[in-house]
């Protein structure tokens, strides 16, 4: 499995225990403790430097162990934080960006100040969803706009409304392994924000969307 989703895995799951990554023969470990990382090395480096050198490796494999505790604490922004932070870098590292546009029709929302857009990470792929119409349904199923194949993806997963209010509301459509915000789960309708993380199952997703619960 690929360090950023095992990550993501652990942290929605709360896992303490140790992840360990190797690639191009160079090892690297991270301690967890509940669902937040406490320590990283990577040849060398330590703390952050070892994390972020290791999320922005594009190869290499991940596994998890939940035996081990962190003989120090090096890192102590939250796991969100730090994984918030390595998608920024990967943004700017990477030159091209490969879109998927979600379909437009005749209820586009030409009120938002700024078309709210979804960054998401799926096979190591950086992806982004401009949210044009004012329903954008997730799913594991090629017929829903954001398409995600994979196996813990439910086949109609969730849904996203936009509001003229210029607000979003992110709704679980019954899936089997859920939906979050910011690594917890929603049971009903919940209203997203600018930089707010989402989790489709184990897919990362970032909200864009200045201007979003702010009335015009």
């Amino acid at each position: 499995m690929k360090l950023v989703e095992l990550l993501h895995l652990c942290l929605i799951a709360g896992r303490s225990g140790v992840v360990s990554y190797k690639c191009d023969e160079q090892p690297g470990v991270i301690y967890l403790q509940k669902g937040e990382i406490q320590h990283a090395e990577f040849g060398p480096l330590e703390g952050e430097d070892a994390l972020y050198t290791m999320l922005e490796e594009e190869g290499g494999e991940a596994g998890y162990s939940s035996s081990g505790s962190s003989p120090k604490i090096s890192i102590a922004k939250s796991c969100t934080h730090v994984l918030l932070e390595a998608a920024r870098r990967a943004d700017e590292k990477s030159k091209t960006t490969r879109l998927s546009y979600a379909p437009t029709t005749s209820q586009s929302l030409s009120a938002f100040p700024q078309t709210p857009i979804l960054i998401y990470y799926l096979d190591s792929q950086q992806l982004s969803c401009n949210l044009k119409s004012k329903t954008t349904q997730i799913g594991r199923l090629t017929s829903n706009d954001i398409s995600l194949d994979h196996e813990s993806v439910s086949s109609h997963h969730c849904s996203l409304q936009l509001g003229a209010d210029h607000r979003i509301t992110l709704t679980d459509l019954g899936s089997l392994n859920g939906t979050y915000i910011n690594g917890r789960r929603i049971n009903t309708p919940e209203e997203v924000h600018h930089g707010d993380t989402i989790h489709v199952g184990p897919v990362p997703m970032r909200l864009l969307a200045d201007g979003v619960g702010k009335k015009s």
